[in-house]
């Protein structure tokens, strides 16, 4: 028996990853990225709410969450 598993890379998010357990310290470079996907999700958000788009303001929403939940839980770098 084989089992296999397959790994889908979203080109958006490679820049940090979100589902992250390691407890390593951001740099500052990761955490400038980390808000600018934030804002422009929170732009898309809003769009999405205009538009009474309620699977697309739930998925956005999830995402800035774990943005948010990344950036409290996890240190950043000291220079």
């Amino acid at each position: 028996m084989q089992i296999g598993v397959e790994w889908e890379i979203n080109t958006e998010t490679s820049k940090f990853d979100l589902n992250s357990s390691m407890k390593k310290n951001l740099k500052s470079q990761e955490v400038l990225d980390s808000l600018s996907k934030k804002v422009e999700l929170k732009i898309a958000l809003r769009d999405a709410k205009k538009s009474n788009d309620d699977k697309k303001v739930e998925s956005l929403s999830k995402k800035i969450g774990q943005i948010e939940s990344k950036l409290s839980s996890t240190p950043l770098q000291k220079i």
